[in-house]
């Protein structure tokens, strides 16, 4: 039991360890410093989201997504942008477990622009775990992502998830995508999906419906 590990000795203590040949020990480390959520550990937990074994790091990212100031955060992107597309999967569950949708709102800036193609899986993968999470932590950051002018599908994703939580912060955003014609608002080369139907105006609406009646 690494709760039983940890109470025999102090984290001053394990975070010596963060650098111990075995990886379970450098795990148990992570998971401890990371539970803690103190700024006081953003060092150690850097190093260790460096760490070759994904499961170590991603344990480490955990805590670097709730501590989330600027010193914590840099790395903790860096990490995501750099991970393959199965170790990023993994950060991104650990981020969702560990912190929530503030975790996952924050790893949007990790996305790739590589390409169109990998921009959109990758916001899309994490726009659906918000989904799921249904969590009304989220509101104050999918308010600011809305407001830092994203491309119109995932401004209209974010104001869902809000919507989706009883948020009222959702209905100017909703209110405006009901106004925009889908052949206007997209075009054919990047977006021909979101051209084929008007969905996402029938979702706004039924969603401004339910707030009304909220």
């Amino acid at each position: 039991d690494p709760e039983v590990l940890v109470g025999l000795s102090t984290l001053d203590k394990l975070a010596t360890l963060r650098t111990d040949p075995n990886p379970s020990v450098r795990q148990l480390v992570a998971t401890a410093l990371a539970a803690t959520g103190d700024a006081k550990w953003t060092q150690p937990l850097i190093e260790l989201v460096k760490d070759k074994d994904v499961d170590i790091a991603r344990e480490a990212a955990v805590g670097l997504g709730k501590i989330a100031n600027e010193q914590a955060m840099g790395p903790l992107l860096e990490a995501l942008t750099k991970a393959d597309k199965d170790s990023r999967s993994k950060f991104l569950e650990a981020l969702r477990d560990g912190v929530g949708s503030k975790g996952l709102i924050l790893a949007v800036k990790s996305v790739s622009k590589e390409s169109a193609e990998r921009e959109k899986f990758q916001t899309k993968v994490i726009f659906d775990m918000l989904r799921e999470l249904h969590d009304p932590r989220a509101g104050e950051l999918l308010v600011q992502y809305i407001e830092s002018n994203p491309k119109p599908h995932w401004k209209t994703e974010a104001a869902l998830r809000l919507a989706e939580v009883g948020d009222v912060r959702a209905v100017p955003t909703l209110a405006w995508r009901l106004a925009q014609d889908p052949l206007k608002l997209y075009n054919q080369i990047e977006e021909p999906e979101l051209r084929q139907d008007d969905n996402e105006r029938v979702v706004a609406a039924r969603m401004l419906a339910d707030l009304a009646v909220l």
